[in-house]
Formats: C-alpha cells, structure tokens, sequence
C-alpha cells in the first residue's frame, strides 16, 4: 500500500513539473497484438523493427518515440502526433500520414514512397536520403525541414511550403510534381522552381 502511495505522489510531482505521463501499456499490448489503437497515448514507447503494417493509429500519440527500422506499410497514421519522433530508417510506404505532426520527426533514410502526407507539418524533419517517391506532399510544412539527398520522383508538392528547407536541390524539384489536388504553387527557396506533371 505505501509503494501505490509512494508510486502515485512521484507521478503526480512528475506532471506538476511539466512531464508527461508514461505510454499506455494496455496500448502497447494492443499495438503488438496487431490490433486498432486509434487516439491511443505511446509517447515515448519503443517500436524499433517493429513490424507494424496496416496497423491503425490514427490520432495517437507517438511523440518521441523510437521507429527506428520499424514498418508501417500501409498503416493509418492520419493525425498522428509524432513530433520528435525517431524513424530513420522505418518503412512507411503507402503509410497514411495526412495531417499528421511530424515537426523535428527523424526520418532519414526513411522509405515514404506512396505516403500520404497531405496538410502534414514536417517542419525541422530530417529528411536525408528518405524516399518520398510518388509521396503526396500536398499543403504540408517542411519549413527547415533537411532534404539532402531525399528522393521526391513523383512527389506531389501543390501547396507545400519548401521555402526554407535544407538541402534542397532544382534536380530533386525537376522529379516533383507541382500540381494537384490543391490549387495553390508549392512556395520554395528562392531560385528555385517546380514544374507541373503531365
């Protein structure tokens, strides 16, 4: 009984000084099992090579997590809090991203080919060397995102705003698509320009 007491009152001083409670382990359970855990809290969990695919996550809480060489192919990732989160080299192809926050995400050598990442906030990413092939980059921030050496072949890019990314290149913007569902011209670094796909 005193250890429930004393567990309780540590918890309860670590929120007062602004932390954030632990992930949910029920959550996890689920997650691992396969099963749905849409809006569910795993901040900070570990999911390194997990093989995750086709899971549904939508509107979780995985900020700060580690996603190292884990697979999402095909997941539902939309409206995912991922912010900080560590997913360099992890596979989110076809991967449902859309309006997710991914802002200072590592995600170099990620594979995102075919993601949707429409509205999505990549601000502050790392993005080196990640496959964004056929991606749709839609509307979304990547604002000081880092893009060196990242693959945007048939990316979609209507509406993003690239106008102060790092690293990026007018042989990467030749391979990208600047139209799309959105009307709007991708905003990009001066200098720079991107051209409509046919």
């Amino acid at each position: 009984m005193r250890i429930v007491i004393i567990t309780a009152a540590l918890a309860a001083l670590a929120l007062a000084a602004g932390g954030t409670a632990a992930y949910d382990n029920v959550a996890l359970a689920k997650v691992k099992n396969g099963g749905k855990c849409a809006g569910c809290n795993l901040a900070g969990v570990d999911l390194g090579k997990a093989q995750l695919e086709r899971v549904d996550l939508s509107g979780s809480d995985l900020s700060g997590a580690n996603l190292q060489r884990a697979v999402f192919a095909g997941a539902d990732l939309s409206g995912t809090n991922l912010k900080g989160a560590d997913g360099q080299s992890a596979v989110f192809k076809r991967t449902n991203l859309r309006g997710s926050l991914l802002a200072q995400a590592q995600l170099a050598e990620a594979d995102l080919a075919g993601a949707n990442l429409k509205g999505a906030d990549l601000a502050g990413a790392n993005l080196t060397r990640a496959d964004l092939d056929n991606a749709v980059l839609e509307g979304a921030s990547l604002r000081g995102a880092t893009l060196v050496g990242a693959n945007l072949a048939g990316a979609r890019i209507a509406g993003a705003d690239l106008s102060a990314t790092v690293g990026l290149t007018q042989r990467q913007l030749d391979l990208a698509c600047a139209n799309g569902e959105d009307a709007r011209a991708p905003l990009l670094p001066p200098g720079l320009v991107a051209r409509n796909c046919r």
